[in-house]
């Protein structure tokens, strides 16, 4: 039997493309851009969260990108314990979630304009 907090590693259901990544850049602006920054912009409200949210563009800081997909996938559907982190898994479908997975995973690649303007669109 599984204790808790163990999961089941999961792959991706589709690959990336510019759609995939748009959108995830849709769901991370809505949703996760204020915690975490963008790749242009620092977040103020996550510096302040005990422990601070991670700023997660930042290409030396960012271990989100060197993680196992099925791990962030967790992160974000069932959230991180301890941290002001919530729980995903009943506001997004598991398609969008996936997406924001795949966006980050490829944080430190170059990615395409439409996906930055999307983020970095006020």
């Amino acid at each position: 039997p599984k204790t808790a907090g163990e999961h089941v590693r999961r792959t991706p259901p589709f690959g990336t493309s510019e759609d995939v990544f748009e959108g995830g850049a849709h769901v991370y602006k809505a949703r996760c851009a204020n915690c975490h920054g963008s790749p242009k912009r620092d977040a103020a409200f996550g510096r302040q969260m005990i422990p601070a949210a991670a700023q997660l563009w930042r290409h030396d800081r960012n271990t989100v990108t060197a993680a196992d997909p099925g791990d962030v996938y967790v992160k974000i559907a069932k959230g991180v314990p301890g941290s002001g982190m919530p729980a995903y898994a009943h506001t997004l479908s598991d398609t969008e979630i996936w997406q924001v997975t795949l966006l980050l995973k490829n944080a430190d690649k170059e990615l395409p304009d439409p996906v930055i303007n999307i983020l970095e669109t006020k």
